[in-house]
């Protein structure tokens, strides 16, 4: 949100992530997601690990899936959207004709939005996968869950790799 209210707002943005508003929006932006893991201490949605079969399974399986489902459907929404403005605003600005905007800067703008483009891309595909594609089209075997967890594991550790690529 702050590199689209940069790109959007210019110099105006400095109204949005002054330290009275940066601790506003560090507030909800902790809160609201906590709110929602408060579920998992309800006895409506206990999940555990199956080491037989190399999955996390929900215990309750009425509510749970359906819940996680919604929230990653307004999650992956929302930050395509953002995701969205944020390449339209970047390609508009760099070629426009009047821009002053050194060479430099230019590049460095195309990369993050690049390197943001793919981690909220992957991140919306691999949500996409997990909610809706895994549990009808995929088998549950072994190795298919094999493959779920290495996509967990390259998913957490996609942001290192991308700043190393793209900030050499």
């Amino acid at each position: 949100m702050n590199r689209l209210a940069l790109l959007y707002f210019g110099a105006r943005a400095e109204f949005f992530f002054n330290p009275r508003m940066t601790s506003v929006l560090l507030f909800f932006t902790i809160s609201i997601p906590s709110v929602f893991s408060l579920i998992w201490l309800t006895p409506y949605a206990t999940y555990g690990f199956d080491a037989k079969m190399l999955m996390w399974t929900y215990d309750s399986f009425d509510f749970m899936p359906s819940c996680d489902r919604i929230i990653t459907l307004l999650t992956s929404t929302f930050s395509t959207i953002c995701y969205v403005l944020l390449l339209i605003l970047v390609l508009k600005k760099s070629s426009s004709p009047g821009n002053k905007v050194h060479g430099g800067t230019r590049r460095r703008d195309t990369l993050l939005t690049v390197q943001v483009m793919i981690n909220g891309g992957y991140t919306v595909l691999v949500s996409i996968y997990f909610m809706f594609l895994r549990p009808y089209y995929v088998p549950y075997t072994i190795i298919y869950n094999a493959v779920d967890i290495l996509l967990c594991v390259f998913w957490n550790g996609k942001s290192p790799i991308m700043h190393l690529v793209f900030n050499r």
